[in-house]
């Protein structure tokens, strides 16, 4: 199990913001502007993708709450 810090659950919440967005590539130079990260903090987020998802607290949704 992979544990994280605040710091990089909260990076995750930002790249995934521009990524569902769907403005950008994530690969792309712009992508990462657009979520305000460094370099190194977005490379995290990329690379770590699937366990930062997977370690996001369940929130209670609308959605969620009607399914």
């Amino acid at each position: 199990m992979n544990v994280f810090t605040p710091q990089q659950l909260a990076d995750w919440r930002k790249y995934e913001k521009v990524r569902k967005s769907g403005r950008f590539n994530m690969y792309f130079p712009g992508a990462r502007e657009a979520t305000g990260l460094t370099e190194s903090r977005y490379m995290f987020a990329l690379d770590n993708y699937e366990a930062l998802r997977d370690a996001q607290p369940k929130l209670k949704t609308s959605a969620a709450l009607r399914a």
